[in-house]
Order: C-alpha cells, then structure tokens, then sequence
C-alpha cells in the first residue's frame, strides 16, 4: 500500500535535546570526546583585549568552523555556513542551538587577516594534536616518510606576465659556501666573489593574450613566467612527472648532509644515471681519495680544475691523451676531446646514503611508503578539497594544509580514543595495518605477555613485538615455552585461531574490584565506595533484567590475603538498597580493621524469576520505593549517560571505578543494539 505523507510534518511543533539527535557514533561527537579544545583559549589569549571593547565570537568555535570545512571537504567556507545553518550535528559541535544565528561566511577571514595572519597558531594547533596522537601511540617517530604533492592552484594560466626570476637563497647556503671556500684554500684557488645583487625591478614582459602584461626587459635578464591572479603559485609544466620521482627529488647531497649531521638515517630510492645511453656512467670513473682524482675506464688521470659556485668539484681529464684513446666514443662528445665530472664537497654523504639504501631490510621498510603518505596524499585529495586550492596567496595555503592533515589525525584519534573508552580497550586492526601500528609498541603490550616474559624477551634483544614477529617461531619458543611461545608468536603475527562466537555466552554473575593506592583504615572510607561498587553491580544486573540470591564481600588486607564472604538471600533480589545493606553486613563482621588495599563485591545464582515471598515484619511500600527509584535512575542512566546521574551520598568518593565500570555499562549497551540490529 503505498502511503503519501511528504509533507505531513513539516509545521509540527516539538522539544527536543539537541543531544539526542547527534548520534552517539558521529564523527564530530568522537572527536570532540577525544581532544580538550580549551587549549585555543590559550593559544589566542593575546590576540584579544581582556577588558575592553565588544564581546567576540568564541575562538573555540571560529576555529572549529574550518575543521568542519576541511574534514568535510566543503569548497568554500560561504557554502561551510549554509550547512551548519541546517546541519544539527554541526551546530552541536560549534556549541550553537536551534535558534542561534549562524556568523557571517566573511568573519573567519577577517579574524585570520586581522588577528591570526603571520602568527603560528594554526602549526601550534597542527602539534597539539599530534601531541594527543602520540599518547595513543598512533606515532612512530623511529620511521619517518617524507614525500610532496602538487595542488593545482586558484589561478588562471591564460593571465600572466613576465617578471625578473631572482635566485631564492638556499638554507643551506651560508653552511655550503663556507665549506666551498675552504676546498677552494685547499686546492690553492681564490675565494669566488660575491653576486652582484644589483638586478633590473620585478615588472614587465610579454604574454600570449590580451590579458598579458607587456613591457620591456633587458634580453640578458632571465625572466620567469608569474601569474596575475596568485603571483606566489608555480608554474606546473605538464608531463614533468614523468621524468622526475617525487621521492627522489630529496636525494641531494645537502639534504644527506643535514640528516646525517643530525644523527639520522635517511633512506633514498635508487635513481638513475643521467647519462647518455651507450656513454660511460660516473661509477665506471673510479675515484682516489688519496690524490683527490678520478681514473676512467681507460686508465687515464682525471684531476682536480675548480670548484664553482654550486658546491660542485670539476675533474677534467687531459684532451690530447683524450683523442688518442679507444673508448672516446663511449666517453665524451666535447670538441676538445675533454671529459669533465664532477663531485660535490658533501659527496662522502651521499656515499654512506648509498651504502644505506643497500642495508637488508631497508628496501621492505622502503615499501611502506606506499602504504603511508602516499595514502594520505590520496585521501586528503578525495575527501578533504585538497586538489584544488581555495585560497591564493602562500600563507593562507599554509593554513590549510595544516588544518587539513590535522584534521585527518583527528579522525584516528577519535577512532583510537573512542576503542580505548572500552572497558575491554579492544582496537580492531586489518592486517595491512599491522606492521603500522602495532609492531612498533613494545613487547608488554601483547597479549597475555607477562612481565617475566617480557624480561626474557628483552634480555635477548627483543623489544618491539615487530622484533618479536620478525624472529622465528623456534627462538621464541625457546625462550618462552613451547605452547607459550608458540601462542604468543602468532599474537605478534596478527594471528589468533581462537573460534569467533557469534553470540556472547550468559552472564553467571556480576561483579567489581578496587585497588586503592592508600591503605583503607577506618569503616568511614569503606562504605560509600561499597554503595557504589553496589549501585555498579546492580545496575548492570538490572538491565539483563536479571536477579540475584547470593552476595559476595571480598577484600585484600595490606600482607595480600583475600578473603571472601558470603551469603544467600531468601528472596532473589535487584534493589540497590537491599544488596548494599547485605554487603555492609557482611563486610563489618568479617573485617577486623585490618589495613585494605582491595575491596569488591559480586552478585551471583542468578535468577529470571520475579516472585516475592513478602514478610508482615519488612516495610514493603519502603522496597516499592527503592525500586521505583532504581527504575528512574536506570531511565535516565540509559538516556543521558551513565554519569549523570549519581547518589549524593558517593559523589565525593575518590575510588576511580564509576567511570571505568559505566563505561563498561555503555559498552554492553552498545553490543546489545548491534545484536538488535
């Protein structure tokens, strides 16, 4: 039967709460659970006056705004607006309501031209959450992966004009022109004079079109094509990609130099000779540290002539004995029979770059590039607007770039964090992700991994459960046991054979421990986090609409004896009063005052049955009241969160369990709606 009501409730009136209508798996709530976004208010605390002028925006929520944009790849942020405008998980995270009216799509530029403009708020914001990301463990900063990408920029390539190209200074540059200077000294050559700075202005130049700026240019003054519309964005020409590894772009002596001044390891691709096809490459040149020259294929002398200004040593070899030789055709080209090559005054650090790339397991580790950045340049293009850009200029690009990858980081965070809110703090991994994530932590956080196996492990050399995957399955065996180490080795592999249940297996009782940091001497301390752990358990035995008979006391005195009471009740109960005045009878006679370090209580024999033996001698309209009590608590508990509401009697405990064990209700809340669906 088909059924027409398009239009039925679009005038309806109704209350409702704003939280109630985000979903508790979106996104934007697990990324607001995940990070504490006060950090800005310190971040900006400069740029606003404290005493004067008129109320801003919240910079909070003017920071927000962009997140939204980027990690919903938005095109431009007047089109951001008119999606919070009508978007309630969106006006949820900004902390607007219904009602509230939307800030103009002009107010974060103006905030960002007046306020944040050449500050560096948005890369403190970028670190900040890779700080949260790093607790997590989401970063392994003993690898690192560098790489780039081309973004096309917001400009039109049909306006241009010609401007003056002058050279950009190197960072290096003051680090390399000492250390040519001194080569120079070395071979007995002068120092190089200094460039003259004294170029013709930036203007002028010819285009193809009407909309191309003409002027004149002196012809010996190198010019360099500059867009009208964003005069700091490239010119891209196409194909270059073809010829040129993005990665390989890195392999430059002094990037080498830097790294390894540093005390870290890079690792570059293999590149291939520049040289012509059927021409001698420079490794068939042999070079002589000791004399400071080269020797060809045909034993002939290549020695020192200059360095220039590149940093560039030039060895050229003698052009009589040159013509007279047989290999001259694979050689050189040069008129005057002369083969000239060349190495840099940081070429030993290529060298040991070399030797580096040919380690064994680098090239595996190599591998893993693919799977890291280069993803994340592809995500960042398909979903987060990183194609094309938005702005113009270099700065404002800046900013997007960085909130967008802080943006991505988020996402894993509050995935991450959100898996470890569990109870259980239980992580699904693929197997691609295996080697990412969770080969770098150390052996200790294997499962099952005791701290005397750790020690065994580490004391032979074996640290990280990559480490642990990566040696055979007889070594671990060996140091572990047979089926210890066999069970534990798969665990480091990402194997686990163990049966996967379709349904959870019945509860057969409920309970809860605390382990307290001081000693627990006096009664006074012990029974409000005694109501609790009771308010816990029964709670969470009410919503498997179950009722106990047997209640259990145990407790761990300061020499580390347990010791556990118990009794059985007459009628199977799930008010939290009656099971708490069962636990502190029990408690009080079994305890003698010594000191405590442990105390839990655990409800079991479990029972559906909802008959009632009543007594002439109990006040039953007292226990009807206790239970409609429980009922309300349950209601709201289910409704707004395991935490809002709470006994007065126990908010001051200091114990530490109500938040881990109501996380554990919400956990079991959330397995049962999955079953359900």
């Amino acid at each position: 039967m088909m059924t027409k009501n398009a239009d039925k409730n679009r005038e309806q009136m109704m209350m409702f709460s704003m939280d109630d209508m985000v979903p508790q798996n979106h996104m934007l709530r697990l990324i607001d659970k995940a990070i504490n976004w006060n950090f800005i208010y310190d971040l900006v605390e400069e740029k606003y006056c404290p005493d004067n002028g008129r109320p801003s925006m919240d910079p909070v929520m003017l920071i927000k705004i962009p997140f939204i944009q980027y990690l919903y790849g938005i095109k431009s942020m007047r089109q951001t607006m008119k999606e919070i405008e009508v978007n309630v998980a969106y006006r949820w995270f900004l902390g607007l309501d219904m009602l509230d009216p939307v800030p103009h799509f002009s107010t974060f530029g103006k905030n960002y031209t007046r306020r944040f403009k050449d500050t560096d708020l948005f890369e403190q914001i970028f670190s900040k959450i890779l700080e949260d990301c790093m607790k997590y463990k989401l970063v392994n900063t003993e690898q690192i992966f560098v790489d780039a990408t081309h973004v096309k920029a917001c400009a039109n390539s049909k306006k241009m004009r010609k401007r003056v190209a002058h050279e950009q200074a190197l960072w290096y540059e003051e680090e390399l022109n000492k250390e040519i200077e001194k080569d120079r000294l070395a071979h007995g050559k002068k120092p190089l004079k200094k460039k003259d700075d004294n170029l013709p202005p930036a203007s002028g130049g010819t285009g193809n079109d009407k909309d191309s700026i003409s002027e004149e240019l002196p012809e010996d003054v190198k010019t360099q094509k500059c867009s009208i519309s964003d005069p700091e964005s490239g010119w891209f020409r196409k194909g270059e990609h073809k010829h040129v590894f993005a990665d390989a772009g890195y392999k430059t002596p002094a990037i080498a130099h830097q790294l390894l001044e540093d005390g870290i390891q890079p690792l570059f691709p293999y590149t291939r000779p520049k040289t012509k096809e059927g021409f001698f490459g420079k490794h068939a040149f042999a070079y002589d540290e000791y004399y400071d020259c080269y020797i060809c294929p045909g034993a002939h002398i290549l020695t020192y002539s200059t360095t220039n200004r590149s940093g560039y040593k030039e060895y050229k070899s003698c052009g009589e004995h040159c013509a007279e030789c047989q290999c001259l055709s694979k050689c050189t080209e040069s008129k005057d029979h002369v083969k000239l090559i060349t190495r840099h005054v940081w070429e030993e650090y290529m060298e040991v770059v070399e030797d580096i790339r040919h380690t064994i397991g680098n090239r595996q580790i190599y591998q893993l590039r693919k799977e890291t950045i280069e993803r994340i340049f592809g995500t960042a293009k398909e979903q987060h607007g990183f194609r094309y850009t938005q702005y113009i200029g270099k700065a404002r690009m800046e900013m997007k770039a960085g909130l967008t990858f802080a943006c991505m980081n988020l996402k894993k965070l509050a995935k991450m964090a959100s898996d470890f809110e569990k109870p259980d703090k239980v992580h699904t991994l693929f197997p691609d992700e295996i080697p990412i994530k969770m080969w770098p932590l150390p052996v200790r956080d294997l499962l099952f991994l005791g701290k005397a196996s750790e020690k065994r492990l580490t004391e032979a050399g074996i640290h990280t459960i990559g480490d642990m995957a990566h040696s055979s399955e007889e070594e671990i065996q060996r140091l572990l046991g047979s089926k210890a180490g066999h069970q534990l080795y798969q665990y480091a592999c990402g194997i686990d054979n163990s049966p996967v249940k379709a349904q959870p297996e019945e509860a057969k009782g409920f309970s809860v421990e605390t382990t307290f940091n001081d000693d627990i001497v006096s009664v006074e301390q012990v029974l409000p986090i005694l109501l609790e752990q009771c308010d816990i358990v029964a709670t969470r035995m009410r919503r498997k609409e179950k009722k106990c008979t047997s209640i259990s006391v145990n407790f761990r005195t300061l020499d580390f004896r347990n010791k556990s009471h118990q009794m059985t009740i007459p009628n199977a109960t799930d008010t939290t009063d009656e099971i708490y005045k069962n636990a502190q009878k029990l408690f009080t006679e079994s305890w003698k005052g010594e000191p405590l370090r442990l105390i839990g209580v655990a409800l079991t024999n479990l029972t559906d049955e909802s008959f009632e033996q009543l007594s002439l001698f109990e006040d039953n309209e007292k226990k009807e009241r206790y239970r409609k009590l429980d009922a309300t608590m349950d209601e709201i508990r289910k409704k707004f969160g395991n935490d809002k509401i709470i006994r007065a009697s126990i908010m001051n405990s200091s114990t530490g369990i109500a938040k881990k064990a109501r996380a554990q209700m919400k956990n079991e809340d959330d397995k049962e709606s999955r079953t359900v669906e």
